[in-house]
């Protein structure tokens, strides 16, 4: 369970204007269009993307939220391309504004951001909390409802921040909240989750608890293991058809894919959620 297959390396233009993705069957087809992903043209995030503050704490429109860590402008759009407000978590606010990109909401304690650039985001979009004993990643999940998040600059800067992301995500395993990293996007994996990939995809788990899983599709099945962050991890696995089948005992199973199939990720998070499938 725990090869060491390496993946190839996944190229991003650096001005991508498309978000591009793998070809699908039309049942992934008509899923993406539904949550509004089907090939379709990066929003122009010159600007702000909302019109209306208060839109961007209400749980009926996926938000992207923003931290300090390094980010690609390609991740960023990628991002927008499924959840098109845009919420800031304290230092990600620098961020933004050296791509002139204003967020809807900035959360967090505010010691990462100047005079300056709160005065450029606007009193009415700041939401300081002080609150030492939670992380400005756990104010921003706490504050903003959404169907889903996705997360962009947590992760590839300090290894501790990166670390305490991770396990906010197993503490919230009733939120749906995705990373993208520089090659991966990483997620909390619901108890069963079903998702079209093309074979030979990479694939990994990493349990935070003990854990149990079973599992169709993949070179290393999850059958029978006895999963646990001190033992057993499936780093590395591969897709071995169209469809990989995954169910688990517990809350408690990191999934990690390329980046690229960010899409396939979403759509199997939204259908178990909306149809128990």
């Amino acid at each position: 369970m725990d090869p060491s297959t390496k993946s190839s390396r996944h190229a991003f233009r650096k001005r991508a204007k498309y978000c591009v993705t793998s070809p699908a069957s039309p049942r992934v087809s008509a899923e993406r269009a539904r949550i509004g992903a089907r090939m379709i043209k990066v929003p122009d995030v010159s600007g702000s993307v909302a019109s209306d503050v208060g839109d961007s704490k209400s749980d009926t429109t996926p938000k992207t939220l923003v931290g300090g860590a390094p980010f690609t402008a390609v991740a960023l759009h990628e991002a927008l391309a499924f959840a098109p407000r845009i919420v800031a978590v304290d230092g990600g606010a620098n961020r933004l504004r050296q791509l002139d990109i204003t967020p809807d909401l900035v959360i967090g304690d505010m010691d990462s951001i100047s005079d300056q650039i709160k005065a450029w985001v606007g009193s009415s979009r700041l939401v300081q909390d002080s609150d030492t004993d939670t992380t400005d990643f756990e104010k921003a999940i706490a504050s903003v409802q959404a169907p889903f998040l996705l997360a962009v600059g947590f992760t590839g800067g300090r290894m501790d921040h990166s670390l305490a992301v991770i396990n906010t995500l197993a503490r919230n395993f009733n939120k749906r909240i995705l990373l993208l990293s520089g090659r991966d996007v990483i997620f909390l994996s619901p108890r069963t989750i079903q998702m079209e990939l093309p074979a030979g995809t990479r694939i990994s788990f990493f349990p935070m608890g003990d854990v149990r899983g079973a599992s169709h599709g993949l070179r290393w099945e999850l059958d029978h293991v006895p999963f646990s962050p001190t033992g057993k991890i499936s780093t590395s696995n591969q897709t071995t058809g169209s469809l990989v089948s995954l169910s688990f005992d517990a809350d408690k199973m990191i999934v990690i894919l390329p980046r690229r199939h960010l899409d396939k990720a979403l759509i199997g998070i939204r259908a178990r959620d909306e149809h128990g499938r």
